[in-house]
């Protein structure tokens, strides 16, 4: 296609322009090739990585050579790259061509801002140290996003509802949707639409709780002797943490609700530990106050969604 070399090599960027301006015309083959370099995921392939990143870091400087009529199927290349699937390096480049896409006229913010929610929501269940840092990135493109075009959040908030798994999700999924709910909150972005993010996650965890019956819980043992008689005799100190353990612990085995239950309340701590110690905890707690009065109270006895509130309100 044309030379790996350094972006600033006038060479490459020639190639890659003349490629552009290709799709105007009756000679399309050489924007066929651009197109093409993109769905490249070889990772072997060192000199198309090469090409790939090179490509992409040209681009992300140069959007406004992008036309979405004549560059159509380059873009929906681009906006439909699945991360996981590429190298770090190439993915750092796609990451900032996306930042350059969202927020130099505002046309492809919202593409854009999907395409990043469906990677997060996407992401292997376990990732290994290069994932964890690539998983970082696309949360800071997301922060610099918001920060650059400030109608980002709400935008983004909107995709995240759409995005939400139908009640039937049992899996995975859903604890990926609510940990990626959770960091987004405790962010620049939660500023904006954090007590909207928190409610959306609230009535999840209240639609599971008013899964359980009452019979699948051990009555000889209080709900809330196992957490708060803790909290109680053994006061938090500066820098513990709280002390989370299986609410659910004492429903069979086979209680795929009360499992998935468990992962999110366990999540809702660490995001409770995580705003305490950013200094939030009073913030989250008057959001979450709200929601109590109006969503908890108004359920005929609920069960487990009332034990995140009373925990924050030992730790306040």
């Amino acid at each position: 296609m044309f030379p790996y070399a350094e972006l600033r090599d006038t060479a490459v960027a020639s190639d890659i322009r003349e490629a552009l301006a290709s799709a105007r015309s009756k000679d399309t083959h050489k924007y066929t090739e651009l197109v093409q370099l993109i769905n490249i995921q070889n990772k072997y392939d060192v000199d198309a990585l090469v090409q790939q990143e090179t490509l992409l870091k040209f681009l992300s400087h140069s959007v406004t050579c992008l036309d979405e009529v004549h560059h159509k199927q380059l873009l929906i290349r681009i906006l439909g790259m699945r991360i996981w699937d590429h190298e770090p390096n190439v993915v750092y480049a796609l990451l900032d061509l996306i930042i350059s896409l969202a927020t130099t006229s505002g046309k492809y913010l919202n593409c854009c801002l999907e395409m990043l929610i469906f990677n997060l929501l996407s992401q292997p269940r376990i990732l290994n140290h290069k994932m964890r840092e690539v998983l970082s990135s696309v949360y800071a493109a997301l922060h610099k996003i918001s920060y650059l075009f400030p109608r980002a959040p709400s935008q983004l908030f909107e995709i995240l509802v759409k995005r939400m798994p139908n009640k039937y999700e049992k899996g995975h999924g859903l604890v990926t949707y609510v940990d990626t709910s959770l960091r987004l909150e405790n962010s620049s972005i939660g500023k904006v639409v954090g007590h909207k993010i928190l409610r959306v996650v609230m009535l999840r965890l209240v639609d599971l709780d008013l899964e359980i019956e009452w019979g699948d819980i051990d009555s000889t043992i209080g709900l809330f002797d196992m957490e708060l008689e803790v909290a109680v005799e053994e006061p938090m100190h500066e820098g513990e943490e709280f002390p989370v353990r299986s609410l659910n612990q004492n429903c069979s085995d086979g209680n795929v609700v009360s499992e998935l239950l468990d992962k999110l309340m366990v999540l809702s701590f660490e995001h409770l530990q995580s705003c305490r110690n950013a200094g939030r905890l009073a913030e989250v707690f008057e959001i979450l106050f709200d929601l109590f009065e109006d969503i908890i109270l108004k359920i005929q006895k609920p069960k487990f969604a009332q034990f995140l509130m009373l925990c924050v309100l030992t730790r306040s």
